[in-house]
């Protein structure tokens, strides 16, 4: 939780206020009900922070679990070889922003991986 805590406040003059029992209740949920592991829910976490679109949408983890399917399916495609300008199949290279670079499409964990 203070992952995703820190990973909200970074850009924000005025770090969240959030409800640590909500927040928490929702953590359980991705566990329990969705049957998320904590590697998983890490590693959405440390991504959307890193994106450019992301980063300004999910800023809970009721956010978090509420666009998972779509977040999941968006780190699955970026893997796919994407057409190139003279016609070859490369791997589409994702542009840095922030500490999240396109080596780290090398390093995604198994559950990931299509």
């Amino acid at each position: 939780m203070t992952e995703m805590v820190a990973a909200v406040s970074a850009d924000l003059e005025a770090p969240v206020k959030h409800n640590p029992t909500t927040w928490a209740n929702e953590f359980r949920l991705m566990r329990e009900r969705d049957g998320r592991s904590v590697e998983q829910i890490r590693y959405l976490i440390t991504w959307t922070a890193g994106h450019e679109f992301w980063s300004g949408v999910v800023l809970s983890p009721k956010k978090l679990r509420d666009k998972w399917d779509q977040l999941a399916k968006q780190v699955k495609q970026q893997r796919k070889p994407a057409a190139r300008q003279d016609g070859r199949l490369g791997f589409a290279q994702p542009k840095a922003t922030g500490t999240y670079t396109p080596t780290d499409m090398d390093n995604l964990p198994d559950w990931m991986r299509d």
